[in-house]
C-alpha cells in the first residue's frame, strides 16, 4: 500500500509542476496540444493527458505557433509557472506531513517536499529546457 501511495505522490509531483506551466499557458490563451507525466509506454490516457510507466520526466506541449507569438515576458511567466507549481506542492506536502497519517510516513512526505523545492530551484537556473 505505501508503495502505491509513494508512486502516486511522485507522479503528482510531476503533474503539479506541469500544471503550473499549464495554468499560465491557459491564462495566456495558448492551447496545450498534449501533456504527460512519466516516460515510457502510456499506462493511462485521458484526452490530451497521459501517464507513462516510469515516474520520471514530464512535459506540457503548447501549440507551437501560438507559443512563438508570446512576448519574452509572457514566456518568462510560462517558465516560472512550473517552479511555482513545484514549490506550492512542496508546501502542501510539508503542511500535510504534520497533520496527516499516511502510509509513507511523515519523513517520506518531508523528503518529497524537499525534492519538490529542489526541482523548483533547479528549474530557475537559466538553462534551456
Amino acid at each position: 500500500m505505501s508503495f502505491l501511495v509513494a508512486c502516486f505522490l511522485v507522479v503528482f509531483s510531476l503533474i503539479a509542476h506541469e500544471m503550473g506551466h499549464w495554468v499560465v499557458l491557459t491564462r495566456l490563451k495558448v492551447p496545450v496540444m498534449e501533456w504527460w507525466a512519466g516516460l515510457g509506454p502510456a499506462i493511462c490516457r485521458i484526452g490530451r493527458f497521459r501517464i507513462g510507466m516510469l515516474p520520471i520526466g514530464a512535459c506540457v506541449y503548447p501549440e507551437p505557433q501560438r507559443y512563438a507569438a508570446l512576448t519574452p515576458r509572457q514566456r518568462m511567466a510560462v517558465a516560472l509557472g512550473g517552479p511555482i507549481g513545484s514549490a506550492a506542492y512542496g508546501l502542501a506536502l510539508l503542511a500535510a506531513s504534520s497533520r496527516v497519517d499516511v502510509p509513507v510516513g511523515q519523513q517520506g512526505l518531508e523528503a518529497l517536499a524537499v525534492a519538490n523545492f529542489a526541482i523548483a530551484l533547479f528549474n530557475l537556473l537559466p538553462i534551456p529546457p
